[in-house]
Order: C-alpha cells, then structure tokens, then sequence
C-alpha cells in the first residue's frame, strides 16, 4: 500500500470514526429524551413538536447510515486499487471532488447524468400535468372541450 493510499485509508476511516460517535451520540439523546418523557404530560403543541424533532433526527441516523456505507464502499475500492476512478465510465474522479466527497464513487459527469435520469420522470409527469391544466383552462374558458 502506497504512503497515498495510507492518508486516503486513515482519512476514510477517521471520518467513519466521526459519523459512528455521532450516530451513537443521537441514538443515546433519543433513548434519554424517550425515558425522560415517559412520565410527563404534554399538549397537543408539544406532542407535534417532539414528533417532528424525532422524525428529523431519524432522518439524520438513515443520512449517517448510508454514509458510513459509502465509506466501506471506499475502503473496498481502496483496497482493490480502484479508488478514485468512477465505477461507471472507468474515467478517474478528479481530486477536487474526492478531496470534498472521499467517498465519491463517481466522477461529476456520471453524478450528474445520474441525477438527471432520476428527475426525468418527474419532469415529464410535471409538463404531462401542466399540459392537462392548460387544456382544462382553455376548455373553462371557452365552455365546452374541443372548442
């Protein structure tokens, strides 16, 4: 293993070191707030709130659990000696989007084609429905569909 592939591995891993302690950390304030509420009497208001803090902080241990996923993806590619270049076309990842994102899989071209194929669909259905509320407009305004 090269004196590279050493800092990539101890930065990969500290950073997962970081997202576990964190996650522990939430997962531990959410069972002390639990046992803390368990005898107590809220309002409808304070019920809503709590609720909405639990759903945002389950939301933030799934981001943290699929992170710490991406980071052993990493280390495997690392390992393989394929780390740093896109899984998709072959192409290597350029070092400004590792050094923001270590765990990139994919260099900017393949995200983005990516991200655009996943809100394709969307925006069809979107212009689909746009269409659809012009022609009920238009049919509104004139009376009658066809006219």
């Amino acid at each position: 293993m090269t004196a590279r592939d050493q800092k990539l591995r101890a930065m990969l891993e500290d950073l997962r070191d970081r997202i576990v302690d964190g996650r522990r950390s939430r997962v531990r304030g959410l069972h002390e707030k639990g046992a803390g509420e368990a005898g107590s009497v809220a309002d409808s208001l304070d019920r809503a709130e709590a609720d909405l803090v639990d759903d945002v902080e389950a939301a933030l241990l799934q981001m943290a659990t699929e992170t710490l996923a991406k980071i052993d993806e990493a280390l495997a590619r690392l390992d393989a000696g394929t780390y740093g270049i896109c899984v998709n076309c072959g192409e290597p990842i350029q070092l400004a989007r590792l050094n923001a994102l270590p765990f990139a899989a994919r260099c900017r071209a393949c995200e983005e084609r990516g991200e655009a194929r996943m809100a394709a669909p969307h925006l069809h259905g979107a212009r689909r429905l746009r269409g659809v509320q012009r022609r009920e407009a238009a049919e509104a305004a004139w009376g009658a569909p066809g006219v």
